[in-house]
């Protein structure tokens, strides 16, 4: 049974007598390619230099390719192999040998798998709650919520955030009296909460605006997909005093903003400590005002992070005005780490790398004419839901979060993409909600977020 395919139950047991024609060495090599190849997967995922099919038919088709080969070594990989392999500090490898432990379903793996979820530490509990989030195996999101109790405090943000992404949060779980003294697992329940019926949600993010730093930013966007007016004033309150919560604020004014808040965010890009953030989020509003500000950024000095964000709007090429290709980084470099997840939408760290102002404004002049003041656009093109709903096809990896949360916002929690999963399932959902996103809501945010 092919654990890419058909989620559930291995049919051996690991009792099973060893396997003559079993090369651990190649098992070996599975597992060791898998590790590292789950690393470079989850930086793909966030990454500006690919799109959701290169993604899947690259880094994402082999890291599975390999879960697949130790799949097929099971039940006697499971002493051998991969129980073992959850001692390791690598996350890499947690994750690996978790995800194929959860898909075998056999009693051996999954007596290790719980147990290290309730007694072992915080680094390993999060590699290997990140792997059943992305666990197809029936009936886990119960499995899950059935031991909650049982975990660590420092560990339930992430069983939170867990079951969030597998879509079922039992209202009980965010009904605890531990989030009064937890922070993090408040912040996590309320990114949990828009999966939650509204008489249970509902109070949570209005607790939550109350509150400062991630926990605010969780309610921000959760309360904005409910469709809460308290939640986009806070938003406008945020930025209007120079203190957006991890960039939400502005992305959100950018997105289903108005011409005076699109005037705020342009006056946010003279503050030092707010002008990466604003440049990110004006990329997302497609107005020409912002495109022209944008322009401004480029002239004194603006690098890759403000090209990029004209070019959302503009639809400008990418090698106009562009720096010559950096060289390669001759250390050979050890794997960055994989950023953790703060629900929020702060801007990425680009490429260093100065572009030539005099070339982009040469093309704006030809450009600008068709560009009216007011409307909004999408890489050139007059911004529709169906529009953006491409655009996650097509858009580099680390600008879809936001794309598919606004959608969340324009549908009231109807559309619902996780852009960290695999990227094989996220073209699927793509495909089958497209009704969905046609039927968004186009106007801004104040329009129709009025509960």
């Amino acid at each position: 049974m092919s654990i890419l395919q058909a989620p559930g139950a291995h049919p051996a047991s690991s009792s099973a007598p060893l396997r003559p024609d079993i090369r651990w060495d190649v098992v070996g090599e599975h597992l060791d390619e898998a590790a590292f190849l789950w690393t470079q997967w989850e930086l793909a995922l966030g990454s500006p230099d690919f799109v959701l099919a290169e993604v899947a038919g690259g880094e994402e088709w082999r890291l599975r390719a390999h879960l697949e080969g130790l799949a097929l070594a099971a039940p006697a990989a499971i002493p051998r192999l991969l129980v073992p392999a959850l001692q390791s500090e690598e996350r890499g490898r947690l994750c690996a040998a978790g995800q194929v432990l959860l898909g075998l379903g056999a009693p051996e793996a999954d007596r290790a798998v719980w147990e290290l979820l309730v007694e072992g530490p915080e680094e390993t509990t999060e590699a290997l709650l990140r792997a059943a989030g992305l666990s197809q195996r029936a009936g886990l999101t119960q499995e899950l919520a059935g031991r909650l109790s049982q975990l660590k405090p420092e560990s339930r943000p992430a069983a939170l955030d867990c079951l969030a992404s597998l879509g079922h949060v039992p209202p009980a779980l965010l009904q605890g009296s531990g989030l009064d003294e937890a922070p993090a697992e408040l912040a996590a329940a309320l990114r949990a909460a828009r999966f939650m019926d509204r008489a249970v949600a509902v109070p949570l993010v209005q607790r939550g605006l109350r509150e400062s730093g991630a926990v605010l930013d969780a309610a921000l966007r959760t309360g904005l997909v409910l469709g809460l007016r308290d939640a986009w004033l806070r938003c406008r309150q945020l930025t209007a005093e120079g203190t957006p919560e991890g960039g939400l604020s502005l992305v959100a004014l950018a997105t289903g903003g108005e011409a005076s808040d699109w005037e705020v965010l342009i006056r946010a890009l003279s503050s030092p400590e707010l002008r990466d953030a604003a440049v990110w989020a004006l990329g997302f509003s497609g107005q020409r005002v912002a495109a022209e500000a944008l322009l401004g950024v480029l002239r004194n000095g603006g690098g890759a992070l403000a090209a990029e964000a004209f070019a959302a709007i503009t639809g400008m090429p990418p090698d106009v005005g562009a720096p010559p290709p950096a060289g390669e980084d001759e250390d050979g470099g050890t794997l960055p780490e994989v950023p953790a997840r703060t629900g929020s939408f702060p801007p990425p760290t680009m490429a260093p790398g100065e572009w030539q102002a005099g070339a982009v404004e040469a093309w704006w002049s030809k450009a600008r004419s068709r560009f009216e003041p007011g409307r909004r656009y999408l890489r050139g093109a007059p911004w529709t839901p169906e529009a953006t709903l491409k655009a996650l096809m097509s858009e580099p990896m680390h600008r879809r979060a936001v794309l598919a949360w606004e959608l969340a916002v324009r549908t009231r929690g109807a559309f619902h993409l996780d852009t960290r999963g695999w990227a094989y399932q996220q073209a699927r959902r793509l495909a089958a909600q497209r009704l969905v996103a046609s039927e968004a809501v186009s106007r801004s945010f104040s329009s129709f977020i009025t509960h």
